[in-house]
């Protein structure tokens, strides 16, 4: 057995719940929500997305057919 199996069966079923969306549906709830805020920041490259900057280029990224090549 496993180390996490045994801290499953020590420790139960998470108290939490998880969540009934995907990621995509997810980020687009925080969009709406949230449009202005930072998504995400990495303080070393100098880089800051609001929620719907992340937005567009994730979906931009994942249109271009480069990727399925």
């Amino acid at each position: 057995m496993t180390d996490y199996i045994k801290i499953f069966y020590v420790s139960g079923p998470p108290t939490i719940p998880l969540l009934v969306q995907t990621i995509r549906q997810n980020l687009k709830e925080k969009v709406k929500r949230f449009p202005n805020n930072d998504a995400l920041v990495c303080i070393e490259q100098n880089y800051r997305n609001s929620y719907s900057e992340f937005y567009n280029q994730t979906t931009t990224f994942v249109k271009s057919p480069e990727i399925y090549n």
